[in-house]
């Protein structure tokens, strides 16, 4: 589909984590890693990579297993709280708890509340992930069919991560593939060739930023798209502040309404089912990606891996 795009297109970010986590622990997890810190002044940095990356809108992920609101595991929440102590020229508004608008010089970014749900322990989802947008907090330990479930009683759009992993992963895509607003067939980490997965040592844990999987989900798409009101979109799955927008959506700003949370979600669910949109395929740097995979496999299952820091996993 191709569409002829005024010069008034948003780019929108439907999956991006800012940070590896907002955690600010004396251990340096995550800020300190990422040399993001100090922690309170966390949305301004945002502010200013969503500006430079002229990224309009950004959908703002939470992934974990213990979300406490307001706390850092609770992006959205936590950024939230941090309008209340910006500073000229920053300033902010939360709208609700689905949409916030900030500003900086008279240009406006939105974040959009956002979660991205993997399975509970011993469920098999096949490799899959689901993106929601428009809330984070999604009740836990649902089966597939019933996240996709409650998520389309709830308007809330959601996307298929990882379809094209494996052919697992892809018959699972396709047996819920008419359940979802979009499949996602360009991930911006999906970077390493075919055959990734051979190398020694790390091959298996690369294998799945491997450029296959987004052909396999495009594969997928152009052969049940045309059938479905399904679009394809590119997400930036970004970790790193520099990386949000390198992919996403560019959407007329017409279509969109940002009078509150639920218009939003409406206004996007429309642009996804009809496919008004063009996206963006760029790719996050081999460096960033290999950096975040040792991150995650050094510190990622550590216990006591916040410990003296605010954390939903600190008892």
């Amino acid at each position: 589909l191709t569409i002829c795009m005024n010069q008034n297109k948003t780019l929108i970010d439907l999956r991006s984590f800012g940070a590896i986590g907002f955690q600010d622990a004396p251990n340096g997890l995550w800020l300190g890693k990422q040399n993001y810190r100090p922690q309170n002044l966390l949305l301004e940095k945002i502010i200013d990579s969503c500006i430079e990356n002229e990224v309009n809108i950004m959908a703002i992920t939470t992934e974990d297993d213990s979300i406490r609101a307001n706390f850092p595991e609770d992006r959205f929440g936590f950024l939230a709280e941090q309008i209340k102590t910006l500073n000229s020229p920053y300033r902010g508004e939360k709208i609700d708890n689905i949409l916030m608008l900030l500003e900086k010089d008279q240009k406006k970014v939105y974040l959009i509340n956002a979660e991205t749900i993997h399975p509970a322990i011993g469920d098999n989802w096949g490799g899959l992930k689901v993106q929601v947008i428009g809330r984070s907090m999604i009740p836990k330990n649902q089966s597939l069919p019933k996240l996709l479930e409650y998520c389309q009683k709830e308007s809330l759009p959601t996307l298929l991560c990882n379809s094209g992993q494996s052919q697992i992963s892809l018959a699972f895509a396709e047996t819920y593939f008419d359940k979802t607003a979009a499949i996602i067939t360009h991930d911006a980490n999906n970077i390493f060739p075919k055959g990734v997965e051979h190398l020694p040592i790390i091959g298996k844990n690369l294998r799945k930023f491997s450029r296959s999987s987004n052909r396999g989900a495009k594969k997928l798409f152009n052969r049940l798209g045309s059938k479905n009101y399904i679009s394809e979109v590119a997400v930036s799955s970004s970790h790193y502040l520099h990386q949000i927008g390198k992919a996403g959506i560019y959407v007329d700003t017409k279509l969109l309404d940002f009078t509150s949370g639920k218009t939003i979600l409406y206004s996007l669910n429309a642009v996804l089912a009809s496919q008004i949109f063009q996206n963006k395929r760029g790719y996050n740097s081999t460096f960033d990606v290999l950096k975040f995979g040792f991150l995650l496999s050094k510190y990622g299952s550590d216990p006591d891996r916040f410990k003296g820091a605010q954390s939903s996993y600190n008892k």
